[in-house]
């Protein structure tokens, strides 16, 4: 039953749009090579080479590894808590 003032189209669903998963990953050897390009000699490099391990070893999003905070990491546990952050609206 349609509510008074509003058009039939009112009453349409949206359709979802489905999230894809990549199609492509890096294989092993292009990890490697990646994990290598920072210059580890500088004190940017050496930030370069931690951020891009965290990402590759946690599987955290780039927001999230921008988010954490010091406390977030528990060095004798080896551990990262991972903040909640709500799904992307589309």
């Amino acid at each position: 039953m349609r509510k008074r003032g509003l058009s039939e189209s009112s009453e349409l669903e949206i359709p979802k749009r489905h999230r894809r998963l990549p199609q492509q990953i890096l294989g092993v050897n292009e990890v490697e090579r990646l994990l290598l390009l920072p210059d580890t000699e500088s004190p940017y490099g050496v930030r370069d080479r931690a951020l891009l391990e965290t990402l590759y070893s946690t599987d955290i999003r780039r927001t999230e590894l921008t988010n954490l905070k010091l406390y977030d990491l528990d060095r004798g546990r080896k551990t990262t808590l991972r903040p909640y952050l709500p799904a992307p609206s589309m």
